[in-house]
């Protein structure tokens, strides 16, 4: 495994990356409520006794919003992955790498590693949570981390149903469980975005406090 070293990585503030990322998820957060609503009203509509199917007109709505939601998506993986490498450099600065059990480059890699994504990115934040208190009082780790944990893989695991042939009625159905299951999408951004806001400040805190010791 690549050694990494405390020189290597001179301290880099977190907030400019942190605010984007927070503002990419509130806008996720917003095209995935009017997805919701969009579906709803569409829902509405054929649930009425008419026996006709929706037209690609009538679906377009859900598709803009759709289509949105996953190029928004797309760029908080991204900001996400740069805020986590940052965060783990940061980690090194400190001198703290021995608290670690892992590089930056693996505590972004291990997401995208099956079976392995269920349990290391964890170890990874909740190491650089508690790294953080070094110095400080040691805090058991919050339990945001844990519930941050919870339902990222709550979102990640929870599938969207989907019943063949599609009949009026399949469609219904699909759309219901779709729906339903938006609300772990939903707890995940919150948690995340709470989890975001919270450790790039009390990174910079940590880093601060480093800073007045010296």
């Amino acid at each position: 495994m690549e050694k990494y070293h405390s020189s290597s990585f001179p301290y880099k503030n977190v907030g400019k990356i942190a605010f984007f990322l927070k503002m990419m998820l509130l806008i996720y957060f917003i095209c995935l409520i009017f997805s919701v609503i969009a579906s709803y009203e569409f829902l509405e509509l054929y649930s009425e006794k008419s026996i006709l199917l929706p037209t690609d007109m009538q679906t377009s709505q859900m598709d803009y919003w759709g289509l949105a939601a996953d190029i928004v998506f797309f760029i908080i993986i991204i900001c996400y992955c740069l805020w986590l490498y940052r965060i783990y450099q940061n980690m090194y600065s400190f001198g703290f790498d021995h608290y670690l059990r892992m590089t930056p480059g693996w505590a972004v890699g291990w997401y995208f590693v099956p079976i392995a994504n269920f349990y290391k990115p964890y170890q990874g934040m909740k190491d650089v949570w508690d790294a953080c208190d070094t110095g400080n009082e040691k805090k058991s780790t919050s339990s945001l981390i844990k519930w941050w944990w919870i339902f990222f893989v709550s979102s990640f695991i929870t599938f969207r149903f989907i019943i063949n042939p599609p009949t009026k009625e399949n469609i219904i159905f699909n759309m219901k469980i779709d729906i339903a299951l938006t609300l772990f999408d939903f707890l995940s951004i919150v948690s995340v975005y709470l989890l975001i806001h919270k450790l790039s400040k009390k990174q910079e805190q940590t880093y601060q406090s480093l800073g007045s010791s010296e």
